[in-house]
Parts: C-alpha cells; sequence; structure tokens
C-alpha cells in the first residue's frame, strides 16, 4: 500500500528540505557595477531565467513533425528598492549608459556593458546545498523604471529587464 503521510518532508531525519524562495543572491561580476552589497541589499526579486527551443516545422504528406531549433535564453528580470541614500538607481543607470548614452545618442560596445552574473540558490543555513545559475553576457535592455502613485506611502521598486546570452546551471 502506498503511502500517504508527509512524514518524509522535512522530517528530522532527514530529506526534501524546501528551497526557499528568499535564499538567493545575485552576483554582479563587475566591481564598479555591484559596489559592494550595494545591489545585493536592494534586490526584492529576480525571475528564474530558462532556455527555450523554437521548433523545427517538417511536413510531411498530411502530417507534421518537429524536432527543436533554435536554443535561447529567456530574459530575466530583476526588482530593487530604490533607496534615498544609496545608489541603486544610478549604479543601474550607469551600466545602462554602457549599452546606450541618451545625451550623446552612442551605443557601446559589448565589452563594456556585457557582463557575467550569477544567481545563487542555497540552503536555509546559507552555506550547504548551493546551486548557481551562470547568466554569460548579461545587460540592461532598459533604463530602470518603475510607478509611483498618491494613493500609498509604499517604498519605490526599480525593475529592470536583462538579455542573457547564456545560461549555464551548476548543479
Amino acid at each position: 500500500m502506498a503511502k500517504v503521510d508527509a512524514d518524509h518532508i522535512a522530517s528530522g531525519t532527514g530529506g526534501f528540505e524546501p528551497q526557499r524562495e528568499n535564499n538567493f543572491q545575485v552576483v554582479i561580476d563587475d566591481p564598479a557595477i555591484a559596489e559592494g552589497d550595494l545591489l545585493y541589499l536592494a534586490i526584492r526579486n529576480v525571475s528564474i531565467p530558462a532556455n527555450k527551443d523554437e521548433a523545427l516545422e517538417i511536413r510531411w504528406g498530411n502530417e507534421v513533425r518537429y524536432v527543436t531549433s533554435t536554443t535561447s535564453p529567456e530574459e530575466c528580470t530583476l526588482k530593487v528598492r530604490d533607496y534615498v541614500d544609496k545608489a541603486v538607481r544610478q549604479r543601474l543607470l550607469e551600466w545602462r549608459r554602457r549599452v546606450f548614452n541618451p545625451l550623446t545618442g552612442a551605443k557601446g560596445l559589448a565589452t563594456d556593458y556585457k557582463k557575467n552574473c550569477s544567481l545563487v540558490l542555497f540552503a536555509p543555513d546559507g552555506v550547504q546545498f548551493q546551486r548557481e545559475c551562470r547568466l554569460v553576457g548579461m545587460w540592461p535592455m532598459n533604463d530602470p523604471g518603475g510607478a509611483l502613485t498618491m494613493d500609498s506611502q509604499g517604498q519605490v521598486d526599480l525593475d529592470i529587464t536583462f538579455k542573457v546570452d547564456k545560461i549555464v546551471w551548476k548543479l
């Protein structure tokens, strides 16, 4: 007979420890952008990007078959808190200015704006079971945006979307 209790989940004897949504860190391989823990401490959430395949259609007679075609990574979105006394928006705008400078109309060089980043997931103890999603060639596609309202005293969040060349999970 099948066991229907939940004794195996997060039990005292170990096993099936759930990954918590708030046990992650985004690491940007550029000290000028990351500025120590500035961006890490401002993060509210990030989307976990995934690789997706396009389908190649093969028609034969009255039927269709599909095989995999180009694989491309999804975009990654980041939401950070905008602090009055910290340069969060400034750091993100400086990175974006490497891509496009609205004052001069100049586009940057990929070598200046593409950065490697990591999305690191860890267990509640902060040490065990680390998993890393390596985001290769990541760059901001837009200025940090967000929304303002007179109906709330909530905190302002900055939303920014990133393009990624490659996603590699280190398990």
